[in-house]
């Protein structure tokens, strides 16, 4: 993969699919014109059952989760499945669009995760969450949120995106994803 500078000094990845000689910076080329687009199903063009989750399968009790193949400013990858919103990933490798709603009303902002939205994101029986915190690292757990996931023994990994992607597709079972996608 190769990294490109475009722009107020911002890096935009190129994806492996560009193989076809693409040197469109992403967010442009995951709009419309790039013909590797052509490959990659967009999440407006999914039928509502991929986009509600990716299958899985595996072991009695052991999710399986979809694995994120790429990131960029405003954009995530999962699988073949290009979603433009923040995301949680679920025990069950379900994908579900964030509700940011949550932390919003309390705080004014996304960037800081409420308790609230904390008690909707974790799930029983989760021993990690992985917690993408933008592309410029902007998301905060509050104080009242990281205790809530201490109390329920849930270690807590919050690190910018593109690392986060990394640490998600190196995880074991039993783990739980956030990712902002923007800064």
């Amino acid at each position: 993969m190769q990294i490109g500078p475009w722009g107020g000094g911002r890096s935009h990845e190129f994806r492996a699919d560009h193989a076809l000689g693409c040197r469109v910076p992403d967010p442009l080329c995951a709009r419309s014109i790039c013909p590797a687009n052509e490959r990659r199903p967009r999440e407006s063009e999914a039928d509502e059952a991929k986009v509600a989750g990716v299958s899985t399968t595996g072991i009695v009790g052991v999710a399986m989760k979809p694995p994120i193949t790429a990131t960029s400013f405003g954009s995530i990858t999962v699988g073949d499945l290009l979603i433009e919103h923040d995301i949680i990933i679920r025990l069950s490798g379900e994908i579900k669009k964030r509700k940011k709603k949550l932390s919003k009303s309390v705080y004014g902002t996304s960037h800081t995760i409420s308790l609230e939205e904390a008690k909707h994101v974790y799930e029983k029986g989760a021993k990690r969450i992985i917690i993408g915190s933008g592309q410029e690292n902007n998301v905060r757990l509050s104080e009242e949120a990281r205790d809530y996931f201490e109390k329920k023994d849930c270690k807590v990994d919050l690190m910018a995106t593109p690392r986060a992607v990394q640490a998600w597709n190196k995880a074991k079972s039993r783990t739980i994803g956030l990712f902002h996608v923007t800064c």
